[in-house]
């Protein structure tokens, strides 16, 4: 009896050591090097584009810390690559820094300094693709087809995408998604551009709502070297951002760029926001409102009811942060009537329109600056 007290006490201890051993992570047993489970473009393949991104898909989870542009390679180039690892996946992502040459063969390189979780080097391993011409066709980056809202790529915000191509009538549409109020920068550094800058406007970024309408639009040249941006503040909700060149590429003419996507803290906003479109202007009464605030380019909308013959006067109050531009705009759309504008960088600004007949009229206000704070007074005089 003793005896078998013994035994079962030893297989219980033996037992226990070897579940503290394997809860401490990687098995010390494991000494098995690891393969590449799957490659993306497959080794041998053709046709390929100039700026193919390989993915590689290792047999095991490995040490992130040992992937990197020093230890998978892009063979035969002058620059070293940008190389990602997603664990939950197991993949490792090698993105070129420039152009491939065309119809060249090229070979991604797994060396032995990639090892796994437990240790273990991988064997040096070699996959090798070849690229197509140099045309439009071949010149497709690793985000497409986003060449619209329904297409869109998911970007997250902090990180950096690399090595984009922007090329004939293409148009990249990317969709973030926010939880909470923030400013958010899409910044394009440019690594290649046409010579020829007298194409104006070169470089397009515009932020879009679901159904395609804009919140704001940006144009710039676009120079090699330069790194054009813009920002805006956004409440929770999932937007998008367009990029793209108007040049008139043609034949094998492009724009190469990467794409850092980041935000910061928002722009102050008041209680009547969301009003940015006139499908969400916010109902306003006559009388002096005070405590308005807006942002840079943020187009806050109202609606008042109008009986024909009725004439609507807006004054416009704002104070704006030194050094930021003073213009600032009301733009009115009566019942039954046309726009009106009224803009400057004078304050007040004051703004009249009369109804032809009775509805609701519709009016926004407009900054070119950064946390405005503004005041509206308004009366409807028979």
């Amino acid at each position: 009896m003793r005896r078998t007290l013994a035994v079962l006490l030893s297989l219980l201890l033996a037992t226990a050591l070897v579940s503290c051993s394997s809860s401490g992570g990687s098995d010390p047993g494991d000494t098995q090097p690891p393969t590449v489970a799957s490659a993306d473009p497959p080794d041998g393949s053709t046709d390929q584009s100039l700026v193919q991104s390989v993915e590689i898909t290792f047999s095991e989870a490995m040490d992130a810390s040992t992937i990197n542009d020093t230890t998978l390679l892009l063979g035969g180039r002058a620059a070293l690559p940008h190389v990602q690892y997603d664990e939950s996946s197991r993949t490792a992502t090698i993105t070129p820094d420039t152009l491939y040459a065309a119809s060249t063969w090229h070979e991604a390189v797994i060396t032995e300094d990639v090892t796994d979780a437990a240790g273990n080097p991988a064997r040096r391993e070699t996959l090798s693709f070849q690229t197509g011409p140099m045309d439009v066709d071949h010149l497709d980056d690793a985000m497409e087809p986003n060449q619209n809202i329904a297409t869109a790529s998911p970007v997250e915000l902090g990180v950096t995408f690399y090595t984009l191509t922007a090329i004939e009538d293409d148009k990249d549409t990317y969709e973030f998604t926010l939880t909470e109020r923030r400013e958010v920068t899409f910044a394009t550094p440019i690594k290649h551009a046409p010579d020829d800058q007298v194409r104006w406007p070169g470089w397009q970024i515009h932020f879009m709502r679901a159904d395609g309408e804009y919140y704001a639009t940006h144009g710039t040249s676009a120079e090699a070297g330069q790194t054009p941006n813009f920002s805006f503040s956004f409440s929770p909700g999932t937007y998008y951002c367009e990029i793209y060149s108007s040049y008139g590429l043609v034949s094998d003419e492009y724009v190469l760029y990467d794409l850092e996507v980041a935000d910061s803290e928002p722009c102050a906003d008041d209680e009547y926001e969301d009003n940015d479109f006139p499908d969400e202007a916010a109902p306003i009464t006559t009388g002096l409102h005070t405590g308005l605030s807006a942002c840079y380019l943020d187009k806050d909308h109202y609606t008042i009811d109008m009986v024909a013959g009725q004439t609507l006067t807006v004054t416009l109050d704002a104070t704006v942060p030194a050094g930021e531009s003073e213009f600032r705009a009301i733009n009115f759309k009566p019942p039954a009537g046309d726009h009106f504008t009224y803009s400057g960088t004078d304050s007040p600004i004051v703004g009249q329109v009369t109804a032809t007949e009775s509805g609701t009229a519709t009016y926004r206000v407009q900054f070119w600056a950064d946390d405005v704070d503004y005041s509206l007074n308004i009366a409807l005089i028979d």
